[in-house]
């Protein structure tokens, strides 16, 4: 990962998640659905297929293993 990815104000996309993990989408989606990888949909008009986003300290917390219902 380079030093522009790694600042924790930064907001990732499942695709730049995916990738740096070499995981599918599916994977993805469910550390999120069970609460392992905190992830955030933006917008508030309603719209359910909002893309996920994912904060690059709570990506750190989840590789090194930091986070709930473990």
């Amino acid at each position: 990962m380079t030093e522009e990815n790694e600042r924790p104000d930064r907001l990732l996309t499942a695709n730049e998640v995916c990738s740096m993990l070499s995981i599918r989408h599916n994977a993805l989606y469910e550390y999120i659905k069970e609460g392992k990888l905190k992830a955030h949909k933006l917008g508030g008009n309603g719209n359910s297929r909002r893309p996920w986003r994912i904060w690059w300290k709570d990506l750190q917390a989840f590789v090194k293993g930091d986070y709930p219902n473990a």
